[in-house]
């Protein structure tokens, strides 16, 4: 393995044993509840974007998919399996089917010229790494969870427990050893190592254009009317939920008026969702996953 593959070289803080069972999740637990919500989505359109940061995957999205002509099919094709790893019955089948979908992604980036693997240890952990910080941004931006210091070290462990899933033979060299570690090596890559790759800068100009294409799963009819809400709604969670810092450092536009705006979207979902029926507020794989659990009990 390269010493520093597109910028992502080890950091110290990935070095050492770790805590983390799959065992830790199940349908109590708080990442089946963050991750099974679907008020995920919202922190998750944020984490696709700073994934599209990370060089050898914004790299791997340009190269391997039909980014720049249909946006929404990654989010199509990748949303459900994510859920499906830590919620599906066999939620370990399911990370074992993403992994092995990494297995041929490489090719070289155009803004180093270096060389990429999906499966370099630290490539794929950044991955994880995103949704990870998606779990942590949902609790505090979208529900009225608080998480004291306890709860955030076992969320994390959860969330070690999730990347295990993926192979058996995972190297966990580039996971952090405990929470405070995560957030260490999680702002060494906001600061050394997010950029704005071309499909970064798609997607963010996307949203700050208010013009989020048609998701395939809605009619043209549809679109007349959920256009303008939806888009404002999207660029509002996807761009927003950037650190500040990635976007003062990449200049990225987001004003007082749209974080006054971002606002009333996290009340409007910590407050609004209660009223929802179970079917509505969770995922179908949550669901199942539930159901599953709930049989074998």
């Amino acid at each position: 393995m390269a010493e520093a593959p597109l910028g992502l070289g080890r950091h110290p803080s990935g070095e050492g044993g770790l805590p983390g069972s799959a065992d830790l999740i199940t349908p109590d637990s708080m990442l089946f509840q963050l991750v099974g919500d679907q008020r995920y989505a919202l922190s998750g359109l944020a984490a696709g974007n700073l994934q599209l940061m990370i060089p050898a995957i914004g790299a791997g999205v340009t190269e391997h998919s039909d980014f720049f002509n249909d946006p929404w099919d990654r989010v199509f094709r990748s949303l459900p399996k994510i859920i499906g790893s830590v919620c599906d019955p066999d939620a370990k089948a399911t990370a074992e089917w993403i992994w092995k979908r990494h297995n041929k992604i490489e090719g070289a980036d155009d803004g180093h010229g270096n060389a990429y693997h999906a499966q370099d240890p630290e490539v794929f952990w950044a991955a994880h790494a995103t949704f990870t910080v998606a779990a942590f941004d949902m609790a505090d931006r979208y529900t009225d969870w608080r998480l004291d210091d306890d709860q955030q070290e076992q969320l994390y462990r959860e969330s070690v427990g999730w990347y295990r899933r993926y192979d058996e033979g995972i190297d966990m060299a580039p996971v952090p050893r405990n929470y405070r570690a995560f957030r260490e090596k999680w702002h060494y890559i906001c600061e050394d190592v997010l950029e704005m790759t071309p499909a970064a800068e798609r997607s963010i100009d996307i949203g700050q254009r208010r013009d989020i294409p048609r998701p395939p799963n809605i009619t043209e009819e549809q679109w007349r009317v959920l256009q303008k809400p939806v888009s404002e709604v999207v660029s509002l969670v996807a761009i927003g939920g950037i650190p500040e810092d990635v976007r003062e450092r990449l200049d990225i536009a987001f004003s007082l008026a749209d974080r006054a705006k971002l606002k009333a979207v996290e009340l409007l979902a910590r407050k609004g969702f209660r009223f929802l029926p179970e079917n509505m507020r969770y995922y179908p794989q949550a669901l199942n996953g539930m159901a599953a659990a709930a049989e074998a009990a």
